[in-house]
């Protein structure tokens, strides 16, 4: 498990098996560290095996095969990673800073790819991209 990996928020997509999965990097972590684009892009390169991913609920819908969609918020603003969902959802260990985790496996091409470019929201949903406004946001 890789510690400190965890999103403020996750939302379904069009698709019922596509997640998006908000992180920001001024106020989340991974690896004890911000949760930047590149930092995800280096583990997809060194880690190509199941890590933990920390959920705000168990979201029942989501199962082994879906894909989560890392969209990073604030001044980044861009999905920049890909991961395959491999379990549902469970409770996480006690002392983890959200009550839920479910395994993912970062898929190294598509992080590539998506690192390299600005991935287009237009192919969400209205109610996506309104979500992908609110990642980097305060509350």
């Amino acid at each position: 498990m890789i510690p400190n990996r965890r999103g403020r928020a996750v939302y379904q997509a069009v698709d019922p098996r596509e997640w998006l999965y908000c992180l920001d990097p001024e106020l989340d972590t991974i690896e004890n560290g911000p949760a930047t684009p590149a930092r995800v892009a280096r583990l997809a390169r060194e880690n190509s095996g199941l890590t933990q991913w920390w959920l705000g609920k168990p979201l029942k819908r989501m199962r082994d095969g879906d894909r989560l969609w890392i969209y990073f918020g604030g001044v980044e603003g861009k999905i920049a990673a890909m991961a395959h969902v491999r379990s549902s959802p469970r409770p996480a260990p006690a002392g983890s800073q959200k009550p839920y985790e479910v395994d993912a496996a970062l898929d190294q091409k598509a992080t590539r790819l998506c690192a390299s470019r600005r991935y287009d929201l237009r192919r969400w949903s209205r109610s996506t991209r309104r979500h992908a406004g609110r990642c980097g946001r305060r509350t």
